[in-house]
């Protein structure tokens, strides 16, 4: 999935839960950001990718020593390290949960993709065969917006109103 489909996702992700769980607005805010940036970082071993391009030394070395969609699409690694963040500072827990969240709608996207996303080492999670950059790629990305447009319109106005 392209840089845009996982931002949608994240973002998407964030408005729902922003709305379902009524987080006030500046939780909120951190909360989306957190989403925002867990649905963009998992592509940090691609050096073309949206946050590749940001960090491209980084994106480089990561890419020449652990490879594209291996570590870094990996979930284990992210849920261990939420459950220390955890441990060690609960004071964290929104962003915490935040970054997981849209790490998880990488993942979930990706797994989408024919190159899907390791399980376990061996084992790859393949839900569909939608090409990074096609029609369907876009138009999912598309919804994925909408859906967050759509949600934080809805948070925002249920906040106003004090429901």
């Amino acid at each position: 999935m392209i840089g845009k489909t996982h931002l949608a996702g994240g973002l998407a992700a964030a408005a729902v839960i922003c709305q379902a769980v009524n987080l006030p607005l500046a939780e909120g805010l951190i909360f989306t950001t957190g989403c925002a940036v867990g649905s963009l970082f998992p592509d940090i071993d691609h050096e073309s990718s949206t946050v590749g391009k940001r960090v491209k030394p980084l994106s480089s070395l990561l890419h020449k020593t652990v490879g594209h969609r291996t570590l870094f699409h990996w979930f284990v690694p992210y849920c261990l390290l939420a459950v220390v963040l955890h441990l060690w500072k609960p004071s964290w827990d929104v962003v915490t949960m935040a970054v997981l969240i849209g790490v998880l709608t990488h993942l979930f996207l990706d797994a989408l993709n024919p190159s899907g996303v390791p399980v376990f080492p061996g084992l790859k999670l393949n839900l569909l065969k939608i090409k990074t950059e096609s029609g369907f790629d876009k138009a999912i990305g598309t919804l994925l917006a909408l859906v967050a447009v759509a949600c934080f319109i809805y948070w925002i106005f249920c906040m106003i109103r004090g429901y």
